[in-house]
């Protein structure tokens, strides 16, 4: 997972590259189904299975889950066919955190790049 301008946390698939510092990534240590049909009004329990790293590492390892509607090209002409001017995704992220010791971390915030910038208009200040 990875960090975006306004500082939340992506956990979904995304084109944000990963830092060198990151040593163990949480995708390489879950396995899970790639989609999930679900019928309406409908329960359903859907199983991830987590593994730990075989090296032992302490501090926290957090990701999370997305659960998002996927959007065919059928509901998409349906809704433009209706005028529909808002369209509303609903998307359902779970936090996944992982850890094998209760050992404290001493924080290590290391910023390679640190420039002014602007965004929708605004004065920023962009780190990474």
């Amino acid at each position: 997972d990875r960090t975006n301008s306004n500082v939340m946390v992506e956990y979904g698939k995304n084109e944000i590259e990963k830092d060198e510092s990151l040593i163990f990534d949480l995708i390489d240590y879950v396995s899970y189904p790639e989609t999930v049909t679900l019928e309406p009004k409908s329960v359903q329990t859907v199983v991830f299975h987590a593994k730990m790293p075989k090296d032992r590492f302490d501090g926290v390892l957090a990701g999370g889950i997305t659960f998002k509607e996927i959007v065919t090209e059928k509901d998409q002409t349906e809704n433009k066919d209706q005028s529909l001017s808002i369209e509303n995704a609903y998307v359902y992220p779970v936090a996944l955190l992982m850890l094998q010791t209760l050992n404290e971390v001493a924080p290590n915030l290391v910023l390679h790049e640190v420039k002014p910038d602007q965004i929708n208009a605004r004065n920023v200040i962009l780190a990474n």
